[in-house]
């Protein structure tokens, strides 16, 4: 049914709820002054629901006391529409206590920690296939794996790995100036390796070379990422 509030359809739902009582001719004065009262007074239930309420009280579901006499009088409508909202709250109260919790939101750092876990378990994947470290934000994934709890190395591999960046950064240092195309570019490049050790590039060069030994690690002992960063 329509839930427009038009006169109409209100008319409609008068003479609808009149023969559901069994009431066949209503004053047409009457019907007029119910419906133009139920038009004013039609309040936190559609039309439809009213119908539902009318039924309802029939069936012995709503305790309507208003007595219908030849007419679906506003009292016994307003009566109808009271009970059934009283109804329709405590119904809405048990299915809410029936239904069942729905998960907490994710926050942002979980939903981040979230996809840097699925990349870093991709990428050791990638590894055990190829045996290489796959190009990746290694220094993401090994701050995440470090938050998480990866395997701590002594000082001696610590110092190791750090001379291997060092070799590497100056192997790429070299293989960038031959590329350079003039003597700006060339100051350029040896801007950025100069005092390399305090830059950001040499310690990410020194996460990634970490993760591959890590991941080095995890393979020789035939084991899965997944067991111990979570």
């Amino acid at each position: 049914m329509n839930t427009n509030n038009g006169l109409s359809q209100i008319d409609s739902v008068v003479f609808y709820i009149s023969k559901l009582h069994g009431i066949k001719d209503i004053k047409l004065e009457d019907r007029k002054f119910t419906v133009q009262w139920l038009k004013n007074n039609l309040k936190g239930i559609t039309l439809e629901e009213l119908v539902n309420a009318a039924q309802m009280a029939l069936d012995s579901k709503l305790d309507i006391h208003t007595q219908v006499f030849g007419n679906v009088s506003p009292k016994y409508l307003s009566e109808l529409m009271y009970k059934y909202r009283i109804w329709k709250k405590e119904a809405d109260k048990q299915r809410m206590l029936k239904a069942p919790a729905l998960p907490a939101p994710k926050t942002p750092q979980e939903e981040k920690d979230r996809i840097i876990r699925e990349e870093l378990y991709s990428v050791y994947d990638e590894f055990v296939k190829t045996k290489t470290l796959p190009f990746c934000a290694s220094h993401i994934l090994f701050d995440y794996a470090w938050k998480k709890g990866m395997m701590r190395y002594g000082q001696i591999v610590i110092d190791d790995i750090k001379k291997v960046a060092l070799k590497q950064l100056e192997m790429d240092e070299e293989v960038e100036k031959g590329k350079a195309k003039d003597v700006f570019q060339i100051r350029q490049i040896t801007d950025k390796y100069q005092n390399i050790d305090d830059k950001t590039i040499f310690k990410n060069k020194c996460k990634e070379i970490y993760l591959n030994e890590y991941f080095k690690e995890l393979y020789d002992m035939d084991e899965d990422i997944r067991n111990f960063i979570k």
